[in-house]
């Protein structure tokens, strides 16, 4: 019987091959799901800060209304919601210190609360000034 050798050498070939293309498909598979994991957590972490920033936006929108109104009338202490597109801010007023009117506007988007609040001088004649202004921790 004749023993081929370099038959035998490409068969071995081979099997060696397959072990070594399961294991660079395995490096591969896991390189992927590291990307998709991280384009995950980045798109969420971006689309927070977008939603943190707009609550901030419209609670800031409130208390700029309120000045217009305290402007237009300078008795103005009605609460209430503002709307904003799909967004609304809770505006409150507190006029207990003669002259002053202190304003505070709540604005939630999706469990992203901000809280502003600003302390204005409202003279006799209307003018309204801005004594305070900032951002209360919730």
């Amino acid at each position: 019987m004749k023993i081929n050798v370099t038959d035998n050498l490409l068969s071995q070939n081979g099997l060696v091959a397959l072990p070594s293309i399961v294991i660079l498909s395995l490096i591969m598979l896991t390189i992927g799901i590291a990307m998709s994991f991280s384009s995950f957590t980045q798109n969420t972490i971006s689309f927070n800060s977008e939603i943190t920033q707009r609550s901030y936006f419209v609670a800031e929108s409130g208390i700029k209304d309120a000045m217009m109104k305290i402007t237009r009338n300078k008795n103005y202490n009605i609460d209430y919601a503002l709307q904003i597109n799909a967004d609304e801010a809770i505006v409150t007023f507190d006029t207990s210190i003669p002259n002053q009117t202190k304003v505070t506007s709540t604005s939630t988007i999706n469990n992203h609360t901000k809280k502003i609040e600003a302390t204005l001088d409202v003279t006799s004649s209307g003018k309204v000034t801005i004594l305070s202004w900032h951002e209360l921790s919730i």
